[in-house]
């Protein structure tokens, strides 16, 4: 740093420090009086601005604009009784026109959805449907969402409205959106209330549905998911979900419900067998290896048996070894190569590392050899034989 900027800091820091302090002691005042800390104080006269000064006629706009986007971003900076002032039609328009001259896909979104919903709270519900964004984007799903979660119409003028988007996916985010209005327990009467609706009505129902799964009403929302599954109202995942979490019942009897309720074709119909083998191994570890043995993972090929064997050896490593030297000879080359990959695993977690090696040693396929290899790296020992 040169010495002249030296000497212009060590003048000057007394009288910055000072400044500091006093800015500080003005924003701790200001929070104490309940009033913004760049607000003049109720009492003080208002400002004008100085002769000559330029000001932007959209300076006002602006500065909505930006409130409605903190609204929606992080609390408010006043406090609770300062509300936002309603919007106009006419500034709600001008807002999104403006976002969508320069704000991107989310900020346009944000402020799209907070324009709707006031316009829709004050009655305007034409002007804030019209405010939806034409093109599909994050900011279209946006404002139908905001639309169709707050516009006061009776429920045949929205089952009209969702009816007349040509495109499903819009269709089905509306859906959504205005189930979240409808309580669970006549969820049921209004599916059967709207045929019209069937193209999308199975997919905003489960996702609706699938958000009831975290709430207070858990088991009637699975309940309603049985019910209406079988009425093709509910997509396949969603029941396979319920049948997963069901644990009243033992895993043996969910893996006859997933195969008795579900096409094996059905995308995760394997993923979810899989869980469900893995569940009984804990419980019932040779019926989950018998079924892991003539199952079959489309996602996941080749790995059920190891798993629900590494399983079964953590729990009760006697057993699962007397289990496999009573079949072992049975079993195909990939299979045996799962049993070793299994044992070699549950070795080494438990600190037996030459027992490990001997494992891997009997590993065949030598791609799988070298994942166990690069996995097993991760212990103390491995690489170097001791």
């Amino acid at each position: 740093m040169p010495e002249s900027t030296k000497t212009t800091l060590t003048r000057y820091a007394p009288a910055l420090l000072l400044a500091g302090c006093a800015l500080m002691l003005g924003l701790r005042t200001s929070q104490e009086s309940g009033t913004h800390p760049w607000q003049p104080s109720p009492t003080a006269a208002p400002q004008v601005p100085a002769p000559g000064s330029f000001t932007s006629p959209y300076r006002e706009l602006r500065e909505k604009q930006a409130a409605v986007l903190r609204s929606v971003t992080r609390p408010p900076l006043l406090p609770a009784d300062n509300a936002l002032p309603p919007l106009s039609v006419g500034e709600a328009k001008q807002l999104v026109a403006e976002s969508r001259q320069f704000g991107g896909a989310s900020g346009r979104g944000r402020v799209a959805a907070e324009a709707i919903s006031r316009l829709c709270a004050a009655g305007h519900v034409d002007e804030a449907f019209s405010l939806i964004e034409p093109q599909a984007s994050e900011a279209r799903n946006a404002g139908i969402k905001s639309f169709f979660e707050t516009a006061k119409l009776d429920e045949a003028e929205i089952v009209r409205r969702i009816s007349g988007f040509p495109e499903n996916g819009d269709a089905a985010t509306a859906l959504a959106a205005y189930l979240a209005r409808v309580p669970l327990r006549g969820i049921e009467l209004f599916a059967s209330r709207y045929p019209e609706l069937e193209r999308i009505l199975k997919i905003a129902m489960s996702s609706y549905l699938e958000r009831q799964f975290s709430g207070p009403d858990t088991e009637l929302a699975k309940i309603i998911v049985d019910s209406l599954h079988a009425k093709g109202l509910v997509e396949d995942r969603l029941l396979m979900r319920k049948i997963l979490e069901d644990t009243s019942t033992k895993p043996i009897l969910r893996m006859h419900e997933l195969r008795l309720r579900i096409p094996a074709a059905s995308p995760y119909f394997g993923e979810t067998q899989m869980e469900i083998v893995n569940q009984m191994a804990h419980t019932t570890p040779r019926e989950a290896v018998e079924f892991s043995l003539n199952a079959k993972y489309p996602e996941r090929p080749n790995t059920a048996l190891r798993n629900v064997l590494g399983i079964w050896a953590k729990n009760d490593r006697e057993a699962a070894l007397r289990w496999y030297r009573e079949h072992s000879a049975g079993l195909t080359e990939a299979q045996r190569d799962d049993a070793a990959w299994a044992f070699a695993n549950s070795a080494v977690e438990s600190g037996n590392l030459e027992e490990a090696r001997e494992w891997s040693s009997r590993i065949k396929g030598q791609t799988m050899k070298n994942s166990l290899g690069s996995q097993l790296r991760r212990f103390p020992g491995w690489d170097t034989g001791e």
